[in-house]
């Protein structure tokens, strides 16, 4: 059980880098790019947050 815990533990923590890496890369791409493109990139971030959450939240559950 504790094992089990501390691999959650682990996995999220390794969810959250990954997130700050795919920010970093998020902010290169939208400085780059030109206005329209950045508004379709945008609408893809969200949509891979809200895949990202709840895919989290229904490991949780």
């Amino acid at each position: 059980m504790r094992r089990l815990i501390s691999n959650i533990l682990i996995l999220s923590m390794l969810s959250l880098i990954m997130f700050d890496i795919f920010g970093c890369i998020w902010r290169y791409i939208a400085f780059v790019s030109s206005q329209n493109t950045f508004l379709l990139l945008t609408i893809l971030k969200n949509d891979f947050i809200t895949k990202h959450f709840n895919y989290t939240i229904s490991i949780k559950t």
